[in-house]
């Protein structure tokens, strides 16, 4: 009678045991599916993020060049300025100088006028 209690036990024990075996493997199965999944993941992931870094570093660059050649554009024109400006103070002591010459020239006249 014990014996026979003690190998229904150890059936129930064993069953048990198996049953929790076979739930243990799911849990293991299913562990290893979530983990190929998020390396899939994870690769495609990577992936995307090198090839937004090549979108960027190329964005970068385009952009760094424009930038030069905006700031080469923008000396250009402020050399032109500057000359523009130069020109126009020349244009304007010019005018100044003729204004005197013919002031000069009038008084000169009316001098003359005043003599004769």
């Amino acid at each position: 009678d014990e014996a026979r209690r003690l190998s229904e036990k150890a059936i129930d024990d064993a069953s048990q045991a198996e049953a929790q075996l076979t739930s243990l493997k799911g849990k293991v199965e299913r562990a290893e599916a979530d983990y190929r999944k998020a390396d899939v993941d994870l690769v495609r992931a990577r992936s995307e993020a090198d090839a937004a870094t090549d979108r960027c570093r190329r964005l970068r660059a385009a952009l760094s060049k424009r930038c030069r050649e905006l700031e080469e554009a923008g000396r250009q024109q402020l050399q032109e300025w500057q000359v523009l400006d130069m020109h126009t103070k020349k244009v304007e002591l010019m005018q100044e100088h003729v204004r005197w010459l013919m002031q000069t020239e009038g008084h000169g006249r009316q001098a003359l006028r005043e003599q004769v």
